[in-house]
Parts: C-alpha cells; sequence; structure tokens
C-alpha cells in the first residue's frame, strides 16, 4: 500500500474516532449513543404473550412483598374484589392522593413505599411498589419504559396488569393515574373500528383500557381513574 493511501485511511481513522468521542461525551451521550447501535424493531411476540407463556428471558419476582406493603394492599381492599381490573385501581388508590413530586427516592421497598405515602417519589418508584403490591394482590404485571432522550436519563415508566377476565393486557401509568382507552369505543375493552370523530375523543369511565401495543396502533386517550381523587 502507498504512503498517501496509509495517511488518508490513518486521517479517516482518526476521523470516525473523533465522531465516536464527540457522541460519547458526556456520559449521557454515550448511554444514548450505544442505545442507537442496540436499538430494534419491537415484533408482535415481544407484546402478544400472556402470564402462561412469558419469554425466558422476562424475570418474574417470586418473593412476597414486605409486610408493610402487603397490609396495605389488604386494608386497600383489592383482595376481596373479583375482577383483575377494578383491583388493579384499587391498589393504585392506595399509593397517590399525596403526591408532591419532591423527587426520587431510590431507597428499599419499604423505604420507598413510606416515601411514596408522604408524597415523594418518581415513577420508577412509583412501579416498584406497584408491583410489589400487585403479587400480594394476585395480579401479574409487566414493566414498560420509554426515554425521551435515548435512555441517557430522561424518561417514564409505568405497568400492564393482566386481565384475566378479559384475557388482555390493561395499561396504567401509576405515578400520574391514568390509564389508556380507544378513542371513540364507549365501551372501551371491546375491539371496535370507530375512531374520534372531528376534534373531539370519546372515552368511558369505567371499562378498563386497551393494551400499550394496541392502543398505540389505534389511537389512544388517557383517563383518570377515580381512585384516591
Amino acid at each position: 500500500m502507498s504512503r498517501p493511501w496509509i495517511l488518508a485511511s490513518a486521517l479517516a481513522l482518526a476521523v470516525v474516532v473523533a465522531c465516536l468521542a464527540a457522541l460519547a461525551l458526556p456520559t449521557q451521550a454515550a448511554v444514548r449513543a450505544r442505545n442507537a447501535f442496540l436499538l430494534r424493531r419491537g415484533r408482535s411476540g415481544d407484546f402478544a404473550w400472556t402470564p402462561e407463556t412469558a419469554p425466558p428471558d422476562f424475570r418474574i419476582e417470586r418473593d412476597e412483598a414486605p409486610r408493610a406493603i402487603a397490609e396495605a394492599a389488604r386494608a386497600s381492599g383489592a383482595a376481596e374484589v373479583t375482577d383483575d381490573w377494578h383491583r388493579a385501581l384499587a391498589l393504585v388508590g392506595m399509593l397517590i392522593g399525596g403526591q408532591a413530586n419532591e423527587g426520587a427516592i431510590h431507597a428499599d421497598l419499604v423505604t420507598t413505599f413510606h416515601g411514596i405515602r408522604a408524597g415523594r417519589g418518581y415513577c420508577t418508584d412509583y412501579v416498584r411498589v406497584y408491583m410489589a403490591a400487585a403479587r400480594t394482590a394476585g395480579l401479574f404485571c409487566r414493566q414498560w419504559a420509554f426515554s425521551f432522550d435515548g435512555f441517557g436519563g430522561h424518561g417514564h415508566t409505568f405497568v400492564e396488569v393482566y386481565d384475566q377476565q378479559r384475557a388482555a393486557w390493561a395499561f396504567i401509568d401509576v405515578q400520574n393515574n391514568v390509564y389508556a382507552v380507544f378513542a371513540g369505543d364507549s365501551r372501551c375493552w371491546r375491539r371496535r373500528t370507530t375512531r374520534a370523530q372531528s376534534n373531539g375523543w370519546n372515552g368511558c369511565a369505567g371499562g378498563p383500557p386497551r393494551s400499550v401495543s394496541s392502543a398505540l396502533a389505534s389511537g389512544w386517550r388517557s383517563r383518570c381513574n377515580g381512585a384516591g381523587r
């Protein structure tokens, strides 16, 4: 190889290294760059499974909830509710009410639970405690998250609860006390092709939402859960 080609290759390599270094600074930028390389389009199998057919790499928590959370879950009356969806809403009511958004807690489950009751906590704190309480109430949940900046530090997380009565996943944003419903569907939980008319959104107050995947595919709106309001 001639000397000019060697110099050109070295220069090109230096440019590539400099570009990668620029992407990796600061640290959050490095996280975003890494995730850009790892990103893949979701497949239907990522969403369509049930608790009985959970993927091998899905980590299912088997331990019992801490005593304080288990007692609060029982006190919420969720265990006495036979319908999974309304049982799930009862557990949301156990956590909301004193929100002051005073920052993340980042502690063990019991400390996090008491911190939420005191008005603190971010979405991750709420989801961790909610999923522990859901196990006590006999509900199966899976956690989802999305990012505003390539998972560099800013995003949101929420849960889906498996509704055995309707054999479907139901979305709940625990911290914000909302869930999603089909736009233009007064029954919410039944599949329909009707969409919202003009600029209005029609929803329902009683039925459960669709899953995250079907809601995103078909158009959805959020509704406030009445618990604790």
